[in-house]
């Protein structure tokens, strides 16, 4: 099982800072854990050319040291205690890079980014957020500004069709169980197949339809149960989803109200980054619950 013990967390201006710490404590609770909780930060001006080094390095510290004290007054303000966690201000052009780094230096298990939105679009991320998706190498929970209810709903999406991706269903489902048993939630488990009435014709899926609809759930419930039998899970529900994979488990996510949707993703550097995966690509873009992506 999946136990995160040394987090990064990351909060940037204007973010919530009650309901980030609020989550970083339900999910230390109980456990020794490291938390780094940072803010990137960057001013223009202060790239100065060479001959300005002097003025420039102090220009940097100066809007190093504003940051870490706001982030300071902002924890303070929240009054939200979280055992073991240090605060710190670093600089980047970008934050999403700056996460990287910091996770790298920090041996992070798991990164938390309060997620940008756009308040016309419901579940819109960043920019930011989709180049940290594609670049991080350990999980990332982007996290809403709402508080989780007192026995969160847990989804994880398992792709038992296609056997390159057992080793990745093992992680998601350890980490969707670990999260379960953190939060003490409730988990859920689904899978999707095709649209049934695109293989058969009109008489087959007149005569058969039911029958055979039935025989792949079964299948699913069957694949679901012994992956959680693996990781001696035993408290769960399975859903077995006909459909296209996004909007299907979207539309699971809306009727379960869940929320923490764990799922895989395929990120990779270069140009195969671009893509994380297209079922993965539509839920994070469109979905209200908070993602936990797994590599």
């Amino acid at each position: 099982m999946q136990a995160f013990t040394n987090i990064l967390a990351v909060l940037q201006e204007d973010q919530d800072t009650h309901q980030l710490l609020t989550k970083l404590s339900a999910l230390s609770r109980g456990r020794e854990c490291d938390i780094s909780l940072i803010r990137v930060v960057y001013e223009g001006v202060a790239d100065l050319n060479s001959k300005h080094i002097d003025a420039s390095a102090g220009l940097k510290e100066l809007v190093l040291e504003a940051a870490r004290s706001s982030l300071r007054d902002a924890v303070d303000a929240a009054e939200v205690p979280v055992a073991g966690m240090t605060s710190a201000a670093m600089w980047n052009p970008h934050v999403w890079q700056g996460v990287v780094h910091a996770a790298g230096s920090t041996g992070a298990e798991l990164i938390v980014k309060t997620t940008g939105e756009d308040k016309g679009f419901a579940g819109l991320r960043t920019p930011d957020d989709w180049n940290l998706l594609r670049n991080a190498e350990v999980p990332v929970l982007l996290a809403q500004e709402r508080e989780w209810p007192e026995n969160p709903t847990i989804l994880a999406a398992i792709d038992i069709y296609d056997p390159s991706h057992a080793e990745l269903n093992d992680r998601i489902l350890a980490t969707a169980h670990d999260l379960t048993d953190q939060l003490g939630g409730s988990l859920h488990l689904a899978s999707v197949f095709p649209v049934l009435s695109n293989w058969l014709d009109e008489v087959t899926t007149m005569q058969s339809y039911n029958k055979l609809r039935q025989e792949i759930e079964a299948e699913i419930f069957d694949g679901l149960s012994t992956l959680a039998a693996e990781q001696n899970i035993e408290d769960f529900s399975c859903h077995a989803l006909e459909g296209l994979a996004a909007d299907a488990m979207h539309q699971l996510i809306t009727a379960l109200s869940a929320d923490i949707l764990v799922l895989g993703t395929k990120a990779r550097k270069g140009v195969a980054g671009l893509l994380l995966g297209n079922t993965a690509e539509k839920l994070i873009h469109h979905v209200q619950a908070d993602i936990l992506t797994v590599t």
